[in-house]
């Protein structure tokens, strides 16, 4: 018999844990989600930012609103004209988040339950952002989120999350036990890596959301969906 050889080859995806909704923020830095995240937020809204007309983001799935005020700061440094909005499905999130942006008043933040996404209008916003949120979630729920995102953006969306694969569950458990000295939380970021979505099954959520026109791009231990309607 003739082996195959796949180029997903990687662990079966781990069920996410319902009780435990948070970002590891940790897991995120030493992977250096966060550059590569401002870095693909200003591909999306740099050509609209020529009009100098205010540009509208919902940050999807806020958390505790780390890239909803990474968003802020940028545009307030570069004096881009953009609004911040976020939501996210849990009311004690939501008023941790609060908190946290205290210091970024313009951010407006608001908690849903996730069915009441529906009474959105269809293109409320310029563009919707759901970063390293997807792998909380069952595939169903993924699927939903996408689709919200995709009714609700006007000119574009942007997803980044971990991309799942061996090398990334050896790579976290190896930089972070020495960084952290932390067993209990190498065991931790070692779940969240196999609680992602491989790259396979990120290309069949965005099909089965029906996003068209999306760049599926991998960055090492990251993916990213975006879709940007093309400028005037």
């Amino acid at each position: 018999m003739k082996k195959v050889k796949s180029p997903y080859f990687t662990y079966p995806r781990a069920l996410p844990e319902t009780a435990a909704r948070a970002r590891d923020e940790k897991l995120i830095q030493v992977l250096g989600g966060f550059p590569l995240f401002d870095w693909e937020f200003f591909w999306l809204v740099r050509p609209y930012l020529r009009s100098g007309e205010l540009i509208t983001v919902l940050d999807l799935a806020m958390g505790n609103g780390v890239f909803s005020r990474r968003m802020a700061t940028q545009a307030a440094a570069r004096k881009w004209p953009i609004h911040v909005s976020a939501v996210d499905f849990d009311r004690k999130t939501v008023d941790e988040a609060r908190e946290l942006c205290r210091d970024h008043p313009k951010i407006e933040l608001a908690f849903y339950p996730f069915f009441e996404l529906e009474r959105l209008p269809a293109g409320a916003f310029d563009f919707v952002i759901c970063a390293f949120a997807l792998h909380l979630y069952p595939t169903k729920t993924a699927i939903a989120l996408l689709q919200t995102a995709r009714r609700l953006a006007r000119c574009g969306l942007l997803v980044l999350d971990f991309r799942r694969t061996r090398f990334l569950t050896f790579f976290a458990q190896g930089a972070l036990s020495w960084l952290t000295r932390d067993p209990e939380y190498e065991l931790r970021a070692a779940r969240t890596t196999q609680q992602a979505f491989s790259e396979r099954e990120m290309k069949n959520l965005a099909f089965h959301a029906a996003i068209p026109d999306t760049s599926c791009k991998n960055r090492l231990f990251h993916q990213i969906l975006a879709s940007r309607r093309k400028t005037g």
